[in-house]
């Protein structure tokens, strides 16, 4: 064991370990501003305003949140290929286009069925007491399609060895975020913080795209596909609007 300590020590390479430091410390410091995007307006809404108010942002944002998971699933799938593709303009717009249409056809529905099956789902969930809830989950709802998309984005700018511009970005969203709920909750309590949490969001999200069509010069989707996609939402949307089907389901039934 000794020896293997002392090989280690005899062996250890400083510039090595100083380059790799020099790559991991946007990703650090990335998930340290993810955190803060996250986590800013309930902390906000603590200090701003009454405590009960906390509990139902919580109800609001928690089924979202957990939605946006499938992101990093396609996050991690679609990397290596991009990685080996970074210097193929055309080939990683296509992954990036497909990855783009499959997580906006889950996105899009979420988003639609959510708000119409809002009520439900939260008194199912939560019970009646978080009720006042129901308003600010429909607005974090469309948190799901912009962390679905960025993610997407932020994989491609990762590939081409841009994280710290998409970190910028992130920065950039978390600034945003703790303005707009100074501003907001004071005015809009928890319908404030999830609408600085969406538009800050969307901001960091919009500069990813745009760094994107500076690289790729392109779109990361096709209009025709993402009609599509809108139309298959807004159909699922008038299904459950038919009178009787909203409130068909036994589980949505539960009291």
């Amino acid at each position: 064991f000794r020896r293997w300590i002392f090989s280690v020590i005899t062996n250890f390479d400083h510039r090595l370990t100083k380059k790799i430091a020099g790559w991991a410390w946007p990703f650090t410091l990335g998930a340290l501003i993810g955190s803060i995007l996250t986590y800013t307006d309930t902390l906000m809404l603590g200090w701003l305003k009454p405590i009960e108010t906390v509990g139902w942002y919580a109800a609001a944002v928690k089924i979202p949140l957990l939605l946006v998971i499938p992101a990093g699933i396609i996050h991690n799938s679609i990397l290596p290929a991009l990685s080996r593709l970074r210097d193929s303009e055309e080939r990683s717009k296509k992954i990036v286009n497909r990855s783009m249409e499959t997580l906006l056809a889950l996105a899009l529905p979420l988003v639609a069925g959510g708000i119409i099956l809002a009520h439900p789902i939260i008194n199912l969930i939560f019970g009646q007491q978080y009720l006042p809830a129901v308003p600010a989950f429909k607005m974090a709802l469309f948190l799901i399609p912009i962390n679905y998309a960025w993610s997407v984005l932020g994989t491609i700018l990762f590939a081409k060895n841009l994280q710290k511009n998409n970190m910028i970005f992130a920065a950039t969203a978390a600034g945003t975020n703790i303005v707009l709920n100074l501003i907001l909750i004071p005015f809009y309590g928890i319908m404030g913080a999830a609408l600085a949490s969406v538009f800050s969001q969307f901001i960091g999200f919009s500069l990813a795209l745009g760094l994107f069509r500076k690289i790729i010069r392109a779109l990361p989707f096709g209009f025709a596909e993402l009609a599509k996609i809108s139309l298959a939402a807004l159909a699922m949307s008038a299904f459950l609007l038919v009178p009787g089907i909203k409130n068909s389901a036994l589980w949505l039934n539960i009291p």
